[in-house]
């Protein structure tokens, strides 16, 4: 059986909490897969997040207010948690505005970049390029960092094979044919080097689910 919600690729993105959320409010209950039932420590890494050193304790719950008053802002869940249509995405800037803030190492407030909330960013940032008439002037290099966090977040909890894991890998490449020869070279050099995706297998994953 299929589940309205839960077939796409930013639910598996949800933390346990957020999941559990969703099957208990529009399907009345309790996932027991493996996931759910026993959380892996890379799970945690889902709501994971970190302050600078010299970041006060009143300024850190300043800066968590902020970060969920801006990411509610984006509107990329609904009341259930459940992921909205990335068709329905807001705008480019304030998405990127996002990730900026609260998703680079020099944040105040880092996100890890497994963190559910830049993962869905990430999403809705993907899918409102991919589909721009001219997306050139936002094929920065901060775009490519955040959409590289993204392929790289989806290597821990999209198994290797499934269709959903090739949705964002293609959006990326279509997106790098795009820049000019010489920074094309350089994300692909960048992209070669983040070990924890498996290029080859996504290939072969996109060869087969075309």
């Amino acid at each position: 059986m299929v589940y309205s919600g839960m077939d796409l690729l930013t639910f598996l993105m949800l933390p346990c909490d957020r999941r559990q959320m969703v099957t208990q409010h529009m399907y009345h209950f309790t996932c027991r897969c493996p996931r759910c039932n026993k959380p892996q420590e890379i799970e945690h890494t889902l709501t994971g997040a970190f302050f600078a050193d010299s970041v006060t304790p009143k300024q850190q719950k300043q800066l968590s207010t902020a970060m969920r008053t801006k990411f509610d802002a984006l509107n990329l869940i609904d009341i259930h948690s459940v992921p909205i249509p990335l068709s329905k995405a807001g705008d480019v800037e304030p998405l990127m505005e996002f990730l900026t803030q609260f998703g680079l190492p020099s944040s105040s407030l880092r996100l890890h970049k497994n963190h559910w909330r830049l993962s869905l960013a990430r999403n809705a940032l993907l899918a409102k390029v991919s589909r721009l008439a001219k997306p050139e002037k936002h094929l920065t290099k901060d775009f490519f960092t955040f959409a590289l966090d993204q392929l790289e977040a989806e290597s821990h909890f999209v198994p290797e094979g499934h269709p959903f894991s090739v949705l964002n890998f293609r959006k990326f490449v279509a997106l790098q044919k795009l820049l000019p020869d010489g920074l094309a070279a350089t994300v692909q050099k960048r992209a070669v080097a983040v070990e924890d995706i498996n290029w080859e297998v996504l290939q072969n994953t996109n060869s087969v689910w075309k």
